[in-house]
């Protein structure tokens, strides 16, 4: 009897166990399953937040991880922009820290629970191992759950990278064309470099911050930045001229050249002036007289005017000091001429004026000629004329004074043929001859003034022309620049100071035409503004 008492007490606390258990896994388990499962993907999220937090609090790809897009090992030595791949790359290294922290994480808490429910229970394996197995069954669903939220969030990542990407695109593509709308209703077509004189697009730009000279080539808007660009030493540099790029130390981009621009590049209309003709015929000389008046007229406040660079200042301080002090410029060298710069006029007015004088033997030598390339962008252009190497301009002085000139002035090349070699560069160039004006320089005035034929200083245009054509016997030259250009202009000149050290008036109506032809005649005007004559100091 008391055996079968015990059997029926065991059979009823296997049944009121069975009961509990049953009541566990209907009532009272799917609260520990889903408890334990929200806990864990809570738990997870926030391990992923924590990495994400970790990894975008530092802006440094490059201190992230090596292969993080070092500026050192870019095409350019500049951070990348955000969206042009650090951001995927932090993306998958989320991904990868976020799911080995997460198989981490289910590692810890299925040996916690496997330890305390399950093997090693502090208390009742009866009471134990169920919960055990619940939330066991609750990391399980909370593991899964977890990695298809994770999944969504990485999702979403990167679909908020690509659309920013896309957004980053359209905003450098909307930049990039504001500021060629803007340069071209400034009407800025292009940069000419002052060294090799390629027209160029944009220049390249020195970091300026202390200790680093690193060179960008193209700042503009893209892969390495959108307003701003970081270079690689952790300065910003503006990426448009409207941003203020153009305060940067500018240089050529060509690979060959790589030299140093005018200052403020970019940021005021060029014209191109070249000075051509025969080698001693006079050009160095009356580029200094034409830039010390106007840099004379500028320091009375007659106009605006400012060298543009440090190496246009040396070398107007050593032209002009030769003209004061000596009267006679050396001729340019057969290396390439850098142009000489200067920023005339004023507000939206304002042009960077280049100055190019190059050697007399570029237009006699034709394998030569390709490094005139600047002729092609020029609008008006100075042709310097040496009378003296007229055979026909003995004939037109007095008698006693052809013994006293100093031929030895004279140009060795004859003026016909200079020009026709620079014509044919103008038309291997495709430049647009008939959309330019030519000035016609006869050089050296102070020399034979008063001693012929020659009119006064102050003869006109038509005077001039008709000098040349009468009585040097040039009228088939001038007729092929008449025919050759749209519009010239006569001008005799004396590329000398006056007793008093003023520029020779004659530079003056010279000056105004050439530099007064795209915009700027109101500022030129005053150039013309007649002076007292003084006798010219001796060549």
């Amino acid at each position: 009897m008391e055996e079968l008492f015990f059997f029926m007490v065991i059979l009823a606390g296997i049944a009121l166990y069975c009961l509990a258990l049953f009541f566990f896994a209907v009532v009272a388990g799917p609260f520990v399953v889903l408890g334990t499962a929200a806990v864990f993907v809570g738990a997870a999220v926030v391990g992923y937040v924590r990495i994400l937090i970790q990894t975008m609090s530092n802006p440094d790809p490059a201190q992230r991880d090596p292969r993080g897009f070092p500026p050192d090992r870019e095409p350019e030595q500049a951070y990348r922009q955000y969206f042009f791949g650090p951001a995927m790359f932090d993306l998958r290294r989320i991904l990868r820290q976020g799911q080995a922290g997460g198989i981490t994480l289910f590692q810890d808490w299925g040996a916690s629970i496997t330890g305390r429910f399950i093997t090693s229970p502090g208390f009742s394996p009866l009471i134990a191992r169920p919960i055990g197995v619940a939330l066991w069954a609750g990391l399980i669903v909370g593991g899964f759950g977890a990695a298809v939220l994770l999944a969504v969030v990485a999702l979403l990542h990167a679909l908020t990278i690509g659309v920013a990407q896309l957004v980053s695109r359209a905003a450098i593509g909307v930049l990039r064309g504001a500021d060629t709308a803007l340069l071209a209703a400034k009407g800025i077509r292009g940069m000419t470099c002052p060294h090799c004189y390629r027209k160029i697009d944009y220049p390249s730009y020195s970091c300026e911050a202390p200790d680093c000279s690193r060179r960008h080539r193209d700042v503009r808007p893209g892969r390495y930045g959108v307003l701003r660009r970081r270079c690689a030493c952790g300065a910003r540099l503006p990426t448009l001229l409207l941003l203020g790029s153009h305060q940067l130390p500018a240089f050529c981009p060509e690979s060959e050249c790589g030299r140093a621009m005018s200052d403020e590049t970019g940021r005021r209309r060029e014209q191109i002036v070249p000075l051509f003709g025969a080698r001693a015929a006079g050009k160095t000389q009356l580029m200094a007289a034409i830039m010390m008046r106007l840099m004379r007229e500028a320091d009375r406040d007659r106009i605006p005017a400012r060298l543009a660079d440090d190496e246009t200042s040396r070398a107007y301080r050593v032209l002009t000091e030769i003209l004061q002090e000596a009267g006679h410029v050396t001729g340019t060298g057969p290396e390439l001429p850098r142009a000489r710069s200067i920023y005339l006029g004023s507000g939206r007015s304002e042009r960077l004026i280049h100055l190019f004088d190059a050697a007399g033997e570029r237009f006699t030598t034709v394998d030569r000629t390709d490094e005139l390339e600047y002729f092609r962008a020029a609008r008006s252009l100075l042709f310097v004329l040496d009378p003296l190497s007229v055979p026909a301009f003995r004939d037109t002085l007095r008698p006693q004074a052809q013994d006293t000139l100093d031929w030895s002035l004279a140009s060795k090349e004859p003026p016909g043929l200079v020009f026709d070699q620079a014509v044919q560069t103008l038309i291997q160039m495709g430049a647009p001859a008939k959309r330019t004006r030519l000035a016609v320089a006869v050089s050296k005035f102070d020399l034979f003034d008063g001693l012929g034929s020659a009119p006064s200083r102050t003869s006109d245009s038509a005077a001039c022309e008709r000098w040349l054509t009468e009585e040097l016997g040039l009228g088939n030259l001038i007729r092929s620049m008449r025919h050759e250009f749209g519009e010239v202009r006569f001008y005799f000149t004396a590329a000398v100071l006056t007793a008093d050290g003023e520029v020779d008036p004659t530079i003056a109506n010279l000056s105004s035409w050439l530099l007064g032809g795209e915009r700027l005649p109101r500022q030129l005007r005053k150039l013309t503004t007649a002076r007292p004559r003084a006798e010219p100091s001796a060549q």
